[in-house]
């Protein structure tokens, strides 16, 4: 509870024991490019399609991914990597580039991209890395 603006108190319950295990690795089941112009601006995305996740312990709609992205472009690579969570809850989608509004980054056209992902659990587990799926922002 907050007493004024200082925390005053804090208490959690944890379980006996630690979860080490892993989630699952998820699987690249399809992945495509898509540009619309808006009003207020064009959304431009790869929208990257994964299997459900699986943890023993965290729910599916509560695991996040990590991406690993390389952009290839006229002779130069940009590497990227970060955290994204189900923008839909029980979604197993991760989206990369720009909405009309706001977006992780823009995408360049005619780059390459060369993406991964894998799972990381509520206790900070992370998967393997899934195998990899190149696409191009036309």
């Amino acid at each position: 509870s907050y007493a004024g603006k200082q925390l005053a108190r804090y208490w959690f319950r944890t379980g006996t024991v630690t979860d080490r295990a892993a989630p699952a690795p998820p699987r690249i089941v399809g992945a495509a490019y898509s540009f619309r112009a808006f009003g207020c601006g064009p959304a431009e995305l790869i929208r990257v399609n994964l299997t459900p996740p699986k943890d023993a312990r965290t729910p599916a709609a509560q695991i996040r991914y990590e991406i690993d992205v390389r952009e290839t472009h006229l002779g130069r690579t940009r590497h990227l990597r970060f955290a994204h969570s189900p923008p839909y809850a029980g979604k197993a989608a991760v989206y990369l580039g720009h909405h009309m509004c706001s977006g992780i980054f823009r995408l360049t056209r005619g780059a390459r991209y060369r993406i991964r992902v894998r799972s990381v659990d509520w206790a900070g587990n992370a998967s393997r890395w899934s195998a990899a799926v190149t696409r191009v922002a036309k």
